[in-house]
């Protein structure tokens, strides 16, 4: 396969550089990543493919990857990388920004992609997904409804489908409120990651330079009229 940089767009990888803090530069192509991935051989590209993907920047190329979609973020080709890339994050994000922007994944990874929607969809509404919920939403998304419903009707049987989540008495729809807020924040906090980051480095280099200033500072002077103390004064 060869590839080619594309230079009509923003550079993909300086865009998971800055704002994610997410260096593949160091990537020699070694594809130590690839010949660890358990998931490998459904992949239309192999990890180390897809970074060098990244690195020629061919976003539309790799926004409709299967590769990003069956990922399984075992973390084993971050583990294998002699360079210390995070190939396992670097796919994270790229299922992020394919998900943000709505682009077509491969139709191997159709059905990941609308399990994804469903649960992300789940989470943003209601912050505890209920396990009905997400799968009458996923086999609406994926037009595959029948398949498996004797499964789910033994697992309704069971109680072990529910529709919704326990209240929890009088005070429970204020604290699920409240916890739902607290973990969809949390869940989404990602969004704002880049500030969060660029006003850490802030802080670190105002510490830093105040710090410089203190070791450059001259010494106090000693007070007027202070002369040398005589020993056992």
């Amino acid at each position: 396969m060869h590839w080619r940089f594309d230079p009509n767009t923003d550079p993909l990888a300086e865009e998971l550089a800055v704002e994610e803090g997410l260096d593949l530069s160091p990537c020699t192509q070694a594809a130590a990543c690839s010949a660890v991935c358990p998931t490998a051989d459904s992949f239309d590209y192999l990890p180390h493919q897809v970074v060098r993907q990244v690195q020629l920047n061919e976003r539309k190329r790799i926004m409709r990857s299967s590769a990003i979609w069956l990922c399984t973020d075992c973390g084993a080709c971050t583990a294998a990388c002699p360079q210390g890339v995070d190939v396992a994050r670097m796919f994270a994000e790229l299922r992020r920004r394919s998900y943000r922007t709505k682009a077509d994944p491969a139709a191997d990874a159709e059905g990941v992609r609308a399990s994804h929607e469903a649960l992300l969809e789940e989470l943003e509404g209601h912050g505890r997904p209920a396990d009905a919920r997400v799968a009458l939403s996923y086999k609406m998304r994926a037009m595959d409804v029948f398949t498996d419903w004797t499964v789910g009707a033994s697992l309704w049987r069971a109680g072990q489908l529910a529709l919704a989540l326990n209240e929890g008495g009088a005070e429970g729809p204020r604290a699920v409120k409240l916890a739902r807020e607290r973990e969809v924040e949390r869940m989404f906090a990602h969004e704002d990651g880049a500030d969060a980051r660029k006003k850490d480095q802030k802080q670190r280099a105002e510490k830093a330079a105040a710090a410089e200033q203190q070791e450059a500072a001259p010494e106090e002077a000693p007070a007027a009229g202070a002369g040398p103390q005589e020993p056992g004064a």
